[in-house]
C-alpha cells in the first residue's frame, strides 16, 4: 500500500519544461521515506494497513495534551466531526473527520507533529468512535 500525495498545477496554462519540473516536486513517494511506517512486510505496523478514510488513530500522545488541544489545532485545517481517547489508553485516540479528504490533510499536516517531545503518529483506523462510551468530544 503505498500513499501518493499530488497537489494539482496551480496553472492552467500549457506546461513547459519549467512547469514541468514544479510539477513533479509536488508529488513525494514515501516509499523510502523515514515517514514511511510500512516497510517491513508482517510488521506490526503493517498488519494495521488500511485504506484512506475519514478516520484517524493518533498514537505515541503526549500526556500534557488534552482532546480540546487536538480539536483546536485540527480544526484549522479540517473540521473534527469527533475525537475520543482509547478506553484504557490514553496515549492513543481516534478522530473522526467529515471526508476522507479532510482525514487526509490532517494525516499529512500533523503525522510526526512534535508534541513536548513526542512524535504524533497518525494512521488511517480500522477502528471507528464509539458513540455509547463516553467522553467523546465533537469539534
Amino acid at each position: 500500500f503505498l500513499l501518493m500525495i499530488r497537489r494539482p498545477p496551480r496553472s492552467t496554462q500549457s506546461r513547459s519544461s519549467a512547469a514541468s519540473d514544479v510539477y513533479k516536486r509536488q508529488i513525494k513517494d514515501y516509499t523510502a521515506s523515514p515517514d514511511q511506517r510500512y516497510k517491513i512486510l508482517g510488521s506490526k505496523n503493517f498488519k494495521n494497513v488500511v485504506p484512506p478514510g475519514n478516520i484517524l488513530h493518533l498514537s505515541n500522545i503526549s500526556e500534557k495534551v488534552d482532546a480540546h488541544f487536538f480539536i483546536k489545532h485540527f480544526n484549522q485545517v479540517s473540521k473534527v466531526k469527533a475525537f475520543q481517547y482509547f478506553k484504557n489508553d490514553k496515549r492513543m485516540a481516534i478522530a473522526e473527520f467529515y471526508s476522507t479528504n479532510d482525514a487526509v490533510a490532517i494525516l499529512v499536516t500533523f503525522h510526526n507533529f512534535d508534541i513536548y517531545g513526542r512524535y504524533l503518529k497518525i494512521a488511517f483506523s480500522k477502528n471507528s468512535i464509539q458513540y455509547e462510551f463516553s467522553p467523546v468530544y465533537t469539534g
